[in-house]
């Protein structure tokens, strides 16, 4: 699986500002005013000289960081003068910063009407710290509509949408996340954490947005930079994508992040994915046909040669690449007396595409191209699925399960010709060294063809398959291989056609 950084646990969209009271000051001060501007502010009955004095001393021992005593003297004011908010401010204050966020909380449950922006965010603070996650949601809203500015909104409002999320309300947070990034509330602040909420929102062209804004502050470094780059490959921005993993790689190697040895190839392998712009494929094999490419039934006595080129339109296309191709086959050898050489030499010009990012499923139209005298001029639709596991390398491990599953099947449309294979693998791969694999397996192949009298053909049997990847980069998984197949398959139907030994190798560049 693809590596995917995660954050914390108690936020999994941003970094959380354990002290929300720096967008609200202590109200502390407001202890020492008059008592006739404290009546003023809070149109009660002026504070007794005892709840005064205890509110002092509360505030005094708070700023010396002397906690326990600042909780016991604000409790002390708090039950000289229960109607007075200041006082209760103070008390929520000292408990939140002794990290005792449900007495905080309990606190302020008698004022949590108030739509004070005081009241609001020290409750949504405590309640978030209690993990009463529900009311706390609550609070943030409330808070961040009374927001004394711009960055205290942002923030307050980024931290209502992480909690909606751990709620798994998810329509809510992302209806919520649109509304404030489209009115501006979410811009400009923060851009970090909010291309992190986007994220989590499912909304990859904003987190883009937001991680240029906070590019041109400093470029993304960390797991931050690996998620931007996750990002930019879902909503198909390859070069965005390919930067940020790079910058992610950097990091890892730098030491700033821990990335293990396959992390690090799954990683690369994305980046090599997502650079290509074109290949080529050279294949000989003598035997059956693993594909009907080659527009031919296979045989046992046939050798083949064939060469294609592509070019792929548009970058990755968020895993729906389209391509387009030149292809040739042609005979090189027939045990049984066949034609063979230049006549035999059939082309392709065509167009393939994968409609569905997480099915490997090709569909492909072709004009076939009489390159010799023997070949033909046709059209040919085709479509090739395939499932497969632990054919690439890895580096968490020296050894591995191997399985894969084939389907091909083509139309040649004037012929009236059908051409079909299914192609079953399982074997155990050993990786030597950091670029060879070597994988014996055992096989079965199933083969149809139309228009020969006996249609359909299968055999089984053993195999092992040798493969040297090469060609990579800085950042960049090796793009490219030589493999080599050797194989026996034994008939399991009256045509042995496909019975005997079978040789392939090729070149995937």
């Amino acid at each position: 699986m693809p590596f995917h950084p995660h954050f914390s646990r108690r936020d999994p969209t941003m970094k959380r500002n354990r002290t929300l009271r720096r967008f609200a000051p202590l109200a502390g001060w407001l202890v020492i005013a008059t008592p006739c501007a404290v009546q003023a502010q809070t149109q009660v009955a002026p504070p007794s000289e005892a709840a005064v004095n205890a509110a002092t001393d509360a505030y005094a021992r708070l700023n010396a960081g002397d906690l326990q005593q600042a909780i016991a003297a604000a409790r002390r004011a708090v039950a000289a003068a229960p109607d007075n908010l200041d006082y209760r401010l103070l008390l929520a204050d000292a408990l939140l910063r002794a990290d005792q966020d449900r007495e905080a909380y309990d606190a302020l449950v008698p004022v949590q009407a108030s739509p004070d922006y005081r009241v609001q965010s020290r409750l949504a603070e405590a309640a978030d710290g209690a993990g009463l996650k529900v009311e706390a949601a609550q609070a943030y809203g409330a808070s961040a509509r009374s927001a004394p500015d711009a960055s205290s909104r942002a923030y307050l409002t980024r931290s209502r949408i992480a909690l909606l999320l751990q709620l798994e309300d998810r329509e809510t947070a992302r209806s919520e996340f649109d509304a404030a990034w489209t009115s501006g509330v979410l811009r400009g602040s923060d851009a970090l954490d909010t291309g992190m909420l986007a994220i989590s929102v499912g909304d990859d062209v904003a987190a883009q947005d937001a991680f240029a804004d906070a590019e041109r502050t400093s470029p993304l470094t960390g797991n931050a930079a690996l998620n931007a780059g996750y990002s930019a490959r879902r909503i198909g921005w390859d070069a965005e994508a390919v930067r940020y993993f790079g910058q992610g790689l950097d990091s890892a190697a730098a030491g700033e992040i821990q990335l293990t040895p396959q992390q690090t190839f799954e990683i690369r392998r994305e980046v090599e994915t997502l650079q290509r712009r074109w290949g080529f494929v050279a294949t000989i094999s003598q035997g059956v046909d693993t594909t009907v490419g080659a527009g031919t039934p296979g045989d046992a006595d046939i050798t083949q040669a064939g060469a294609e080129a592509y070019w792929r339109v548009g970058g990755y296309r968020s895993g729906r690449p389209v391509d387009v191709f030149v292809r040739a086959y042609g005979t090189l050898a027939s045990d049984q007396g066949g034609a063979t050489g230049g006549e035999t030499v059939q082309g392709w010009i065509g167009v393939r595409w994968k409609p569905l990012a997480a099915t490997n499923l090709i569909l492909e139209a072709s004009k076939m191209v009489a390159l010799g005298d023997l070949a033909r001029d046709d059209v040919m639709v085709r479509a090739a699925w395939s499932m497969e596991e632990g054919t690439d390398l890895r580096f968490d491990r020296s050894s591995w399960p191997m399985w894969r599953i084939y389907a091909d099947a083509a139309r040649i449309v004037d012929d009236g010709q059908t051409l079909g294979v299914i192609d079953g693998r399982a074997g155990w791969t050993w990786r030597f060294g950091d670029r060879d694999l070597l994988t014996p397996f055992v096989g079965v192949r199933g083969g149809y063809d139309s228009l020969l009298a006996d249609t359909t053909t299968f055999s089984a049997g053993p195999g092992v398959a040798w493969r040297h990847w090469f060609r990579e980069t800085r950042h960049g998984a090796p793009a490219s291989y030589i493999e080599a197949v050797l194989g026996y398959g034994f008939s399991l139907s009256d045509d042995d056609r496909s019975e005997g030994a079978f040789i392939t190798f090729s070149l995937n560049y």
